[in-house]
């Protein structure tokens, strides 16, 4: 498949007017952080399942898009409908998962390196999911999909003000509940 040179706003007209290949060209550009999105907050089972919601809702509504901003921002603000959707059926919050994957690998004779990155990295999702959903919100959106203040506004509709103080308010208490998780991990 010949990759698609072109801007979000420009695939999704493309797409809107019937070039699927613009859709999936958006689908490369996004899923992962989509996936991780979702994979943070909900769970892996939980996460496929909104993934797929997501996805379906930008097809069912490809006609009602209007490019007034990024489209990161309009894939997030459809993300974040499907996440709260999914909260309020089960009104618990499932544990975290934290992908080990993107850990550093662990060298043959460094077992004990792992583990202790292990730790870390379930300290880390412990430490995110008892986040406020606002924070953990903004947090994941700005650590996994890379949007800017104004595309997380965008997505969640708040101000970017208040963007810029829940992720100051997430950064302070991961930072505070970590901090002892770090000091016992020796690298």
């Amino acid at each position: 498949m010949q990759a698609i040179e072109a801007d979000d706003d420009e695939l999704m007209a493309r797409y809107v007017s019937g070039d699927a290949a613009a859709f999936d060209a958006l689908y490369g550009r996004y899923k992962d952080r989509t996936w991780r999105y979702f994979l943070r907050q909900l769970g892996e089972e939980r996460a496929r399942d909104a993934q797929q919601d997501a996805w379906l809702k930008i097809v069912d509504r490809r006609a009602q898009y209007r490019p007034q901003g990024r489209f990161a921002a309009y894939l997030f603000s459809v993300a974040r409908s499907v996440l709260v959707d999914a909260q309020r059926k089960t009104m618990t919050l499932v544990e975290q998962t934290l992908d080990t994957d993107e850990l550093p690998a662990a060298g043959a004779g460094e077992p004990r390196r792992a583990a202790r990155l292990e730790r870390l990295a379930a300290a880390i999702s412990a430490a995110l999911g008892r986040l406020p959903i606002d924070q953990r919100d903004a947090f994941v959106m700005q650590q996994e999909a890379g949007l800017s203040y104004a595309d997380i506004a965008t997505a969640t509709g708040a101000s970017v003000e208040t963007v810029k103080s829940r992720l100051r308010y997430a950064r302070g208490k991961l930072a505070d509940a970590l901090a002892q998780e770090m000091h016992d991990v020796e690298f």
